[in-house]
């Protein structure tokens, strides 16, 4: 069977979502800690400045429902927004000195979320990366 560029790129970026959904569910890794406002909390330490729709599209929720969840971080003094240097309409999320303060006692954690194991063969793997090397050249060199 032969598949399009098109096809190709839409394949891609779904597996790049499904990726960063399953980082940012492995990435809430203190026991009891998997609902939206820690796995939310965490990201945002783990990627200070974060759009907040990108942190939307991230975790796979609507952006009014993550509104609620800042909310209450900005209440609970762990994160703060301020307006993108370089685009005003984006709003970015940094966490507070609390919320630094919060992960870096947390030395003991454990991750609460399964790993999904690789489902290819080591010669599909090697063969895959082998072509999105080749791929990601390809297009590094065009936007230059």
């Amino acid at each position: 069977m032969e598949y399009s560029y098109e096809e190709l790129n839409e394949e891609l970026r779904r597996n790049s979502i499904l990726i960063r959904r399953q980082d940012a569910k492995r990435s809430v890794s203190r026991p009891g800690c998997c609902s939206s406002k820690d796995r939310a909390l965490r990201i945002i330490y783990e990627n200070p400045g974060i759009a907040q729709k990108s942190l939307a599209d991230l975790m796979g929720i609507r952006p009014q429902t993550l509104g609620e969840i800042v909310l209450k971080l900005i209440d609970e003094e762990l994160v703060e927004r301020r307006k993108n240097t370089y685009d005003l309409r984006i709003m970015s999320l940094f966490p507070t000195s609390k919320c630094k303060l919060r992960y870096s006692r947390s030395s003991n954690e454990t991750n609460c979320i399964p790993v999904v194991k690789n489902p290819l063969s080591p010669e599909d793997t090697t063969r895959l990366v082998s072509l999105l090397k080749k791929l990601n050249s390809a297009i590094e060199t065009e936007n230059r």
